[in-house]
């Protein structure tokens, strides 16, 4: 597998947009917001990529890998620690004499039995024993408040979970609830009741824990997948050193993903299922991160810092999956509040030049709304086709507009050829991620480099390359210093988040607790990030960018400079 360390930008073009050159507003139009909308369009072209530079990554998302279907156990697994469905419905539960209505989480019955099902006292409640083992003995059962039953079978444990009734028409406790659910959840819970407490999670024994990363097959020196194999091993080594995690030796088992697989999300669902690991770590899958986290949370395997740049938004953040770095988006949001707090002129003319994709075509929307909610409303939007940028013709729309400030979200062949076309007394503002500008900025004529402003999700490395030195040959380009860097930064951090999860895990481990713990990190520091946060609802850990701009190191050579870390939200 060779690597140019890049993006594929595959785009589409917009029916509904207009040639180049007109303009009409957006149906969005809200309040003062001046927001036009440009299609560029060009005779030729040459194929729908866009290359740029640092992770290579498809853009075409494919469709969510559906997996396969959970047993029964684990569905009731689901229902057990979240209160809700396979389907995704909350769970309905109904408390005390009154049956007061609660779903979803507050439902969930490790709330009160824990995630062992032995039960966690609280104030006067005592929560029963409800393993496996304990509610299917054979002689039956006596209760703190002395009630006496006989012993429950599967049927009669359905049957009280849903009227609160005891074997032997005896009515039950009523600080237990009763539940509203489909028979087939129903019978989900009660067959994970009937093992709770008698399983140990995958990859979990007395000696060790089992973790995995995923990479491709690559020989290339300096390859990202190779640098996130060798700085885990390196990780892992030092902690099982000094006496692993609570005496457990962490065990990594690494999955290559072979080049030029038709499927790779078929050889990620085979690995994870043969594997039988506790969780992922420090993933690289170009092109199969939505598969990855789709199989993630169907075989409910942890994914602690997969190294991808294009993190789900909020909305479809799933519980299993929990990323370090923010996505483009948020770079483009930090670059915005940078530019409405530090840069001038008051209420500028601002165009957002980007590829019409779904995604980019979201984040431009993103910035532009974010732009009006901070008053600034005059906004060209300026959009192209695939193989269709024309760089001589943007420059002379956006120098008619008099455009003040321009966010790029192309690629580098397409910025560069924007600041070849522009005349020397061109000198807006310039934004774009760092991650997409490759050379663009070094081939700025300084009245333009002065403008510039990149967006890093972490800071970027100077010096010689010494990593590299000497690993190149005449058969493979050098992979870009930056992609190694955010390789093995990455890797590092994810590492020591997941360390941090087991650790506060306790002795008796599990993949609830590891959770639990995750979702309990704020500001926690790994020494190479900003300090991540992680709860509930939120699956991204630092939510902003670091602004950079170019500058001159004490030898003459060209470097960048930090502004700090501005927050997206």
């Amino acid at each position: 597998m060779r690597y140019s360390v890049i993006f594929l930008y595959v785009g589409y073009q917009d029916p509904s947009a207009t040639r180049y050159g007109t303009s009409r507003n957006l149906p969005v139009d809200r309040g003062r917001r001046q927001i036009i909308k440009c299609s560029m369009t060009r005779k030729t072209s040459r194929g729908l990529i866009f290359i740029t530079i640092i992770l290579m990554q498809t853009a075409s998302v494919s469709a969510v890998f559906a997996g396969p279907r959970p047993s029964p156990e684990d569905r009731g697994r689901e229902i057990y620690f979240t209160g809700t469905s396979s389907s995704g419905r909350p769970v309905a539960a109904y408390f005390g004499h009154d049956l007061i209505e609660i779903r979803g989480k507050g439902a969930a019955c490790a709330g009160c039995h824990g995630y062992d099902g032995k039960g966690r006292p609280e104030s006067s409640v005592v929560p029963t024993n409800i393993t496996g083992k304990y509610l299917l003995k054979a002689f039956g059962h006596i209760h703190p408040d002395g009630m006496m039953h006989e012993a429950f079978t599967k049927d009669s444990l359905r049957s009280y979970l849903r009227d609160g009734i005891y074997p032997g028409n005896k009515r039950g406790d009523p600080a237990m609830p009763v539940y509203d659910m489909p028979d087939e959840d129903l019978d989900a819970l009660v067959a994970f009741l009937a093992v709770l407490g008698t399983l140990n999670d995958p990859g979990l024994t007395g000696r060790a824990i089992r973790v995995g990363t995923i990479i491709p097959l690559n020989d290339l020196p300096g390859d990202p997948g190779q640098v996130v194999e060798k700085t885990l091993r390196s990780y892992f080594e030092d902690i099982n050193d000094n006496g692993g995690i609570y005496n457990r030796k962490i065990e990594l088992t690494v999955g290559r993903i072979p080049s030029g697989m038709r499927s790779p999300e078929e050889y990620i669902r085979t690995f994870l299922e043969k594997e039988e690991l506790f969780c992922l770590v420090s993933t690289f899958t170009p092109g199969s991160d939505p598969e990855l986290q789709s199989l993630a949370e169907t075989l409910q395997t942890p994914l602690v810092g997969p190294l991808t740049l294009h993190p789900p938004e909020s909305e479809s953040l799933r519980r299993y999956s929990f990323y370090i770095f923010p996505g483009l988006r948020d770079q483009i949001l930090a670059l915005v509040s940078y530019s409405r707090s530090h840069l001038g002129p008051d209420d500028p003319e601002i165009a957002i030049l980007y590829p019409e994709k779904k995604e980019t075509a979201a984040i431009a929307a993103a910035a532009a709304e974010r732009y009006t909610h901070l008053g600034w409303r005059k906004i060209l939007m300026l959009s192209y086709g695939p193989g269709r940028f024309d760089g001589r013709e943007a420059y002379r729309h956006l120098r008619e507009k008099k455009i003040q400030l321009l966010i790029s979200l192309g690629a580098e062949a397409e910025t560069s050829s924007l600041v070849a076309a522009a005349d020397p007394d061109w000198t807006p503002y310039i934004l774009m991620s760092g991650m997409l500008s490759g050379h663009v900025v070094s081939a700025m004529p300084k009245t333009l480099k002065d403008r510039a402003y990149l967006a890093y999700p972490a800071l970027p490395e100077a010096g010689p390359d010494k990593e590299q030195a000497g690993t190149s040959d005449a058969r493979t380009p050098a992979v870009p210093r930056q992609a190694r860097q955010l390789a093995k930064l990455s890797a590092t951090a994810a590492a020591k988040i997941m360390v941090e999860g087991l650790r506060r895990s306790g002795r008796e481990l599990s993949r609830e607790r590891f959770l639990e713990a995750l979702e309990g990190l704020a500001d926690f520091e790994t020494g190479l990030t900003p300090p991540l946060t992680f709860d509930r609802n939120r699956r991204v850990g630092a939510a902003g960018a670091y602004i950079m701009v170019p500058a001159t190191d004490p030898h003459g050579k060209e470097s960048l400079s930090s502004k700090g870390w501005f927050s997206s939200q």
